[in-house]
Formats: structure tokens, C-alpha cells, sequence
């Protein structure tokens, strides 16, 4: 890439490559753009500063932007921001991997992602003006920072998830609106669907639920997907939380009975209306008789669907954990089978 790139150009990778995939490198360069866009559906591209450099996106007073009109593509360079900077992924399918870190210049600079496709980032990342994530689906797997040290917010039909850390500064919260969903673990499809997403606060900070939809990704012989919470962050769940939560098996293993942990805390005191139609009480836990919703993903004999009315959800030592237990039902299964054993092991020792 060339250090000569004016504020004004628009770097594009599209259909010039026609076979493999390609690494562009800057070798020491400094360009600075106004918009980077892939567009490729069938082969991919990767930036790197192989040889050093970086990239400056700046777009004046306006609105920079990385955009993956198609396929899958990486910027492992990193990125400088001297203007906000949007990032859009246009298709479902498409994937936008931020592996380098992203820093600012000039003032604190925010990132908004928009869909609906997949954005990972990976990097270091050092911005300070937020993080929104309007659409589609962003996952935060830098270990130390992912979303900068700004607020972080989802609006409805986007999705928040991740392996990494969210690190705010005292003050700045995460916000999952109405209709928007956190969902720690990484993707689906890939190899580790279960894992944890960490939220830390240089002070005070809230994690806000308002009607957020929850998924947790539980498997036999899988670590739970779970939310862990730095001292000093409070989550709020505004009476909503019997209604939003989501257990779904991704990695299409039956789930085994026993404990969860979704949430891991510090506190008790940690969690802000977090009943809706029943009261924690610490070690005891209540019946969730219509709470989580279940999808039908999960395989073998341990349908969760036999497993969910009689589970119990509870705060224990800072944690809310739920316990996987069989319904009534699947108990009566297992009544009448254990009272035929006695009944055969009697009727044999009459014979004998």
C-alpha cells in the first residue's frame, strides 16, 4: 500500500483477485484513507504491516468506514483513528476479522458496527469514545481489552458475545437494549462455541439488561458459557430476567444434569432486580416454571426439554447458577422404573 493515499481515497480489495487468497502488506507504510472495502465473496483478503507500519482512517469531520461488502476478510494491520470510524458488514455471511489493535488520535473516537453479518475483534484495542453495535453480530475476544475503554451498547437484533474482555473505565457501562442479545462464548460454527466473556471496570460500572436477551451455551463434557463480572461492576436486570434467557446447547452434545454457572461474581450484592415473578434467596434458588426459553438443538437421550421445568436458578457466593434437575415427569420415569426392579428382584427371591 502506498504512504501516498490522501485522506480522500477509498482503498478497495475487490474482484482483482480471481484465484487463492492474498496478503497485502504495508512495508513500513502510513496511508491514510477515508474507507477500506472488501469485496469478494469467494476469495479472501488480509492486511498486514509485514515491514511495519499502520493505518490512519480519517475522514475529516465524518464518519470513516471499513465496510465487507462480501466474503471474509482480515486488516491484521493496526488501525489509527483520526476520525470515528463505522464498520459494516453487509451480508449475513460475510466476516470482518479486526485482528490488529485499533488506537485514536486527536480525542477519544467511538466504532459502530452495523450488520447483519459477523465482526471478531481480536486486537488490543485502545479507543476511548465507545463501542455500538447496531446490527449484526460482534464478538469481543481480545483477552486484555476488545471494545477500547468506552461505553459498549446493542441495540435490538444485534449481538454481543465473545472469549475476551470488555474493559471499561469507571463510569462507562454496557447497555443491551430491549430485543438485543449478550451471548458470552465464541461462534457457533466454531471450535469453541462454549467460553467466557469477562467485564471489568477500573471502578464503578453497570452491565444494563433492559429486556436483553440472555444465551448461554451449555454442553456435556463443555466448560459453561459464562459472564464473568470484575469487581465493582453491578448488573441491572429491571425485573426482566425470568423472561429473556436463552439455554441452548451449540455444540450438540446432550446436557447432563448438575450445575451451571451463568453469571460468576463476586457479590451477591452484584445483581439489581433480578427477580421477576420469584425471590433469590442465596443457596436457595427457586423453580423456574416459565423463565428460560429452550431451543431444540440438543441430541441423544438427554432432551433438555425433559430436564427444564424442575430446574432451579440461584444465587450462590456472587454466582447465579442454574440446576439442571428432570421434571416431574422424567421422575416418574425414573420412580416407575426403580419400584419394577424391586418388584422383579422380589418376585426373584420368591423363586429362588
Amino acid at each position: 500500500m502506498d504512504a501516498a493515499f490522501p485522506d480522500t481515497d477509498n482503498a478497495t480489495f475487490g474482484s482483482a483477485l480471481t484465484s487463492g487468497n492474498a496478503t497485502v502488506s504495508l512495508n513500513g507504510a502510513n496511508p491514510s484513507l477515508n474507507a477500506i472495502t472488501f469485496d469478494n465473496a469467494t476469495h479472501s483478503y488480509t492486511i498486514d504491516n509485514a515491514g511495519g507500519g499502520s493505518i490512519a482512517l480519517n475522514n475529516g469531520a465524518g464518519t470513516a468506514t471499513i465496510t465487507d461488502l462480501a466474503g471474509e476478510h482480515t486488516i491484521s494491520a493496526p488501525v489509527d483513528l483520526h476520525s470515528n470510524a463505522g464498520v459494516v458488514t453487509t451480508n449475513s455471511g460475510d466476516r470482518l476479522h479486526l485482528a490488529g489493535a485499533i488506537s485514536e488520535t486527536g480525542g477519544a473516537k467511538s466504532v459502530t458496527v452495523s450488520g447483519p453479518g459477523t465482526v471478531i475483534a481480536t486486537g488490543n484495542n485502545t479507543y476511548s469514545g465507545g463501542t455500538a453495535i447496531n446490527g449484526g453480530t460482534f464478538y469481543a475476544n481480545h483477552a486484555t481489552s476488545s471494545t477500547g475503554s468506552g461505553a459498549v451498547t446493542v441495540a435490538s437484533g444485534a449481538t454481543l458475545g465473545g472469549l475476551g474482555t470488555i474493559a471499561l473505565t469507571s463510569g462507562q457501562n454496557v447497555s443491551v437494549t430491549s430485543g438485543g442479545f449478550l451471548a458470552p462464548g465464541g461462534e457457533q460454527s466454531g471450535p469453541t462455541p462454549n467460553g467466557n466473556l469477562t467485564i471489568t471496570t477500573t471502578g464503578t460500572s453497570t452491565l444494563d439488561l433492559n429486556g436483553a436477551g440472555l444465551t448461554f451455551a451449555l454442553g456435556s463434557g463443555q466448560t459453561s458459557s459464562q459472564i464473568i463480572l470484575g469487581a465493582g461492576m453491578t448488573v441491572d436486570f429491571h425485573n426482566n430476567n425470568a423472561n429473556v434467557v436463552t439455554i441452548n446447547d451449540l455444540v450438540g452434545a446432550s446436557l447432563t444434569l448438575g450445575n451451571y454457572t451463568l453469571f460468576n461474581g463476586t457479590s451477591d450484592s452484584q445483581y439489581l432486580n433480578l427477580s421477576h415473578d420469584a425471590t433469590f434467596v442465596t443457596g436457595k434458588g427457586y423453580l423456574i416454571t416459565g423463565g428460560l426459553t429452550l431451543l431444540p438443538s440438543f441430541t441423544g437421550g438427554n432432551d433438555f426439554a425433559n430436564y427444564f421445568p424442575g430446574s432451579n436458578l440461584y444465587l450462590n457466593n456472587g454466582d447465579i447458577i442454574v440446576d439442571v434437575v428432570p421434571e416431574p415427569s422424567t421422575w416418574a420415569l425414573i420412580t416407575a422404573g426403580f419400584l419394577l426392579l424391586i418388584v422383579i428382584q422380589r418376585r426373584k427371591r420368591k423363586m429362588d
